[in-house]
């Protein structure tokens, strides 16, 4: 007993149902399928970095003009902190003229025992007097920084710096590299906090480029033609047996129709 109805305009209505069926079937599974597109909603973290961002400011304090004494001060303490701390040359004078930040979590004993949350470099202890200011406030001066190095083998290295006022002097609160230079001499390139994480790129990418890739793979075309072949098979398929069976029947009936002739005639 054949499942399909007996009547051709069902047979067609029920082909036409099951062909928008499946198409709507293939559809969804594909797009259910399809792997997730990554997120590029950028990270707050990368956000570009200078200086330390001032924290928010107690109701004391008063933002003020950086005035010529006061940059004079602050060359002052650098030109003495720079040498002592970051080449490393005096790690007790280093510790002297460090800030709160710079020493939580430390002892004196351990910058003395070369254990300095700075970064190494081997810098010149002149050159940066045209730092560029970022906040100043009655007590707190934030700045940008160029540290140039001994050897023209290494390039310059870019460092946000925060000082704060302790009683007459000023001393290094903060110290945060935030981007490297290529050297003189060779191609010019400035290395960011942004180029260290996804999708960044250093000097050395210029000489190879990371190579495009897709999102989706070849094998994830098999998929959407694989279901749209069905779509199209499975109407043809009922369209086929629709086309049998009208034969059949057609040749039943002639055959029905000759045979009650030759019954008449012989009669």
């Amino acid at each position: 007993m054949s499942l399909l109805p007996a009547s051709p305009r069902a047979r067609r209505r029920l082909g036409w149902a099951t062909s928008l069926l499946v198409a709507l079937v293939a559809a969804t599974a594909t797009v259910a399928l399809l792997p997730k597109g990554r997120d590029i909603t950028p990270d707050p973290v990368a956000t570009p970095a200078s200086a330390p961002s001032p924290a928010t400011p107690v109701a004391a304090e008063r933002k003020m003009k950086l005035t010529e004494e006061t940059r004079r001060e602050i060359n002052e303490t650098l030109a003495r902190f720079i040498p002592a701390a970051v080449r490393r040359d005096d790690p007790g004078l280093a510790w002297d003229l460090s800030g709160p930040k710079l020493r939580t979590g430390w002892s004196r004993s351990d910058w003395l025992d070369d254990q300095i949350p700075i970064f190494p470099f081997p810098a010149r202890s002149t050159g940066f007097e045209g730092w560029r200011k970022i906040y100043v406030y009655e007590n707190r001066v934030g700045l940008d920084l160029v540290v140039h190095p001994t050897s023209r083998t290494i390039g310059a290295l870019a460092v946000g710096v925060e000082m704060v006022r302790r009683g007459d002097r000023w001393v290094v609160n903060e110290w945060v590299p935030v981007a490297s230079f290529t050297p003189v001499e060779g191609r010019q390139w400035v290395t960011g906090i942004a180029d260290f994480q996804a999708d960044g790129w250093t000097d050395k990418g210029l000489e190879a480029p990371p190579p495009l890739r897709s999102r989706l793979g070849k094998e994830w075309l098999l998929m959407p033609l694989g279901l749209l072949g069905l779509a199209i098979l499975v109407p043809a398929s009922i369209a086929v047996s629709v086309a049998r069976r009208n034969r059949r029947a057609t040749r039943a009936y002639a055959s029905s129709a000759t045979d009650a002739r030759v019954t008449w005639r012989s009669s």
